[in-house]
This record gives structure tokens, sequence and C-alpha cells, in this order.
């Protein structure tokens, strides 16, 4: 569609739009209106060669003297962004059942800023619930020597850029007394 076609009349594009995203897409659009707010939203239309492509708009409102809503926005073409974006979730959400089926998690540790991201496989690894963790709280599951093992090592492969896992092995104290013993890499 030209910009001409839906300048005065939406109606042909919105005639596009993805039955399953058309009703929120309206609702999104009445609330920018009624608001006064930026509107914008993501969608799949589907031109008349039946090819599905994903579209991002981004609109300000403008309420005229008579009432009647006027838009300044753009919509471009993000379809390849989404496809890349749709596949990567599917990628995720595979490795982490490979993940949790094998009994085992990915975390990043930024020792400048001790964040400590993990996999949700964390919480069954550690015997505990899942849910976000710092590596403080796990140097507490930890014997003393084991958690100061542990920050060496990792310390040690930030310095040197290591290319090459290094294993660092330690024990977890689990909530029933026992200990699990764990195998790491760090890279």
């Amino acid at each position: 569609l030209a910009p001409a076609d839906v300048r005065d009349d939406a109606s042909a594009l919105l005639k596009l739009v993805h039955p399953a995203d058309l009703r929120v897409l309206l609702d999104a659009l009445e609330m920018s209106a009624r608001t006064m707010t930026q509107w914008h939203w993501e969608y799949r239309v589907r031109p008349e060669n039946g090819e599905e492509r994903w579209i991002s708009g981004t609109a300000n409102p403008e309420r005229k003297p008579d009432g009647a809503v006027l838009w300044h926005g753009h919509t471009k073409d993000i379809t390849q962004a989404k496809h890349a974006e749709l596949a990567m979730g599917e990628v995720n959400a595979r490795l982490a059942l490979a993940l949790s089926a094998a009994h085992m998690m990915t975390w990043y540790w930024d020792l400048a800023s001790d964040a400590f991201v993990s996999s949700p496989a964390i919480g069954p690894i550690l015997g505990r619930e899942d849910r976000a963790y710092t590596m403080s709280e796990l140097f507490t599951l930890m014997p003393a020597a084991d958690a100061a093992r542990m920050r060496t090592q990792c310390e040690r492969v930030a310095r040197e850029a290591v290319t090459q896992p290094v294993i660092i092995e330690f024990k977890i104290a689990l909530p029933d007394g026992h200990t699990r013993l764990i195998e790491s890499q760090a890279r």
C-alpha cells in the first residue's frame, strides 16, 4: 500500500492485518488515541500474495479541533528480524529442555559488577526453588575453601582470557543436610 492509500482511511491496511492480531492492534490504537500517548506495535499482515509479513508500527496521535485523531508515524517490515527472534526462542526452549533433562545449567558471572545470571535449571541443581540467585548466595551454600577456589579460578579465567574451559568442582549444601558435588566449566 502507498501512503496515499491509507492517509484518510486505514481500512485498506486493516483488511490485511492477521485476524489473530487485529483486535489487540485496534485496542492498542484506541488506547493511544484516548490517552494521546505514542503507539507502538508489532503485528502480522497477509498481503494479497498470501506471504505473511511482520510489521512494526510507531505513531504519535494528534487531536484535531474537530475531535478527530491524526496519526504521525511510520511502519516498517521486520519479517526477517522477527523470524530470527522466533527461531532463537525455539532454540532457547530446546536448549532449556535439554539442559533440564541432563540436570545441567548455563551461567554467566560478571566479576566486576557481581551480576550473576543462570538458566532456570539452577533451582533443581541446588535442590531449591527455581528463582534468580546471586553469586554471594551461592557462595554461602559452598564450603569456604570451595567458594574461594571458585572465585580464584573465575578471576583467572577473566584475567587471562582463557579460551579452553576450566573445570571447577565444588560442593553445594542441600536443604536436607546432604551435599552435592557440582562440576562447572568456566570460560
